[in-house]
């Protein structure tokens, strides 16, 4: 018998993974499973029709969703169940932002079919499931992250500078700040963004609308 409690949602930029993972979820007894493409606002409004049980969305920076886009997610929608799939090697410590921003669970692949099909059917039934090895770092942690989602117009500037070219000293000129000012805020900016460099910082700005680029 086939379980209909609600919708199942995969939130993925790739035509090709939402019917494999349609197809696996179907072999947990569900069968309302829907897939988007749909990324941003697009995605809200997807949400606030179906109005999922849960919603699974890969990981993948800045395509379909990352720890920030998830915490944004869930504190517009806190009522939401979001769950984090990953079908390749993903930073570890990225991986435990996820939680830390309140998503339902995450697995991965690279932990083994086993482990994943585990926690998928824990997830797909609005449990909670993080992998091993993840909790593992989580509890190796002195401290839980500071978890940042508000949106910062300093910030949105420093950004818009750096995708236009400018330099730590060039941007100091511009807005009349130190350059060590700067450095503070592309350091916060890359923590927000869970962003390793400038050109990942600039394409999350870009994905979220936050600046424009080329």
């Amino acid at each position: 018998m086939t379980k209909s409690l609600g919708c199942i949602l995969i939130s993925c930029r790739s035509p090709y993974i939402v019917p494999l993972a349609k197809r696996t979820i179907a072999r947990l007894g569900f069968s309302n499973i829907r897939g988007t493409s749909a990324a941003g606002e697009g995605l809200y409004q997807v949400i606030r029709a179906l109005k999922p049980m849960v919603i699974f969305m890969e990981a993948d920076f800045y395509k379909t969703a990352t720890p920030y886009m998830v915490g944004r997610m869930l504190k517009e929608m806190p009522y939401l169940k979001a769950a984090v799939f990953g079908l390749s090697a993903y930073p570890e410590e990225k991986e435990m932002q996820f939680i830390f921003h309140k998503a339902l669970g995450y697995i991965n692949l690279q932990d083994g079919m086993a482990e994943f099909y585990h926690g998928l059917r824990l997830l797909v039934n609005g449990k909670p499931y993080v992998p091993r090895r993840v909790r593992k770092a989580m509890m190796g942690l002195k401290r839980e992250p500071v978890i940042r989602l508000n949106d910062s117009d300093r910030e949105d500037e420093v950004l818009q500078l750096l995708a236009d070219g400018y330099t730590t000293v060039e941007i100091a000129e511009t807005l009349q700040i130190s350059d060590a000012t700067v450095e503070r805020h592309k350091v916060n900016m890359f923590a927000r963004y869970h962003a390793r460099n400038t050109r990942e910082a600039v394409k999350a700005g870009v994905v979220l609308k936050k600046i424009t680029y080329g």
